[in-house]
């Protein structure tokens, strides 16, 4: 703590610590202020778009594996479908700036049953549990519809 911050106002005391924070107190209450970050060595331009990051089992459990910053969406399908990845149980996709982040590994289950269906594709057995896992089916077989 760098100490006492400026004069008390109302009973409020505000300290500063080294790392940036600045927390008042007021009575028994505290309320902490984030002051403003610096600016980011990352240009935003790279950050705002969607990041798919693909959870595997691995032999000594699950991890996230390195990826490269500009895997999109359609080469994450053609990675899938090539066997760049061996055991997947999980996608996630996020978007730094637009602060959300989601498990993708339904909508990307989909996407691969459909080339799977439309090119005639075999896949490995792991890919395919992914696939049947997610959609909670056999891969190729279409749900009936009430009538």
């Amino acid at each position: 703590m760098n100490g006492q911050q400026g004069l008390s106002f109302l009973g409020i005391r505000s300290f500063r610590f080294a790392f940036g924070r600045t927390v008042a107190y007021l009575g028994l209450r505290s309320l902490e202020f984030s002051r403003m970050a610096s600016p980011s060595i990352i240009p935003n331009d790279r950050l705002d778009k969607d990041f798919y990051l693909v959870l595997e089992e691995f032999r000594d459990g699950a991890a996230f594996r390195e990826t490269d910053e500009g895997i999109n969406y359609s080469t994450l399908i053609g990675d899938l479908l090539t066997g760049q990845y061996d055991r997947v149980l999980r996608v996630v996709a996020f978007n730094p700036v637009e602060g959300w982040s989601r498990d993708a590994s339904e909508d990307v289950a989909r996407e691969l049953e459909r080339h799977i269906r439309s090119e005639g594709r075999e896949v490995s057995g792991a890919l395919t549990d992914f696939i049947e896992a997610q959609l909670g089916r056999r891969v190729g077989v279409q749900i009936p519809l009430p009538l």
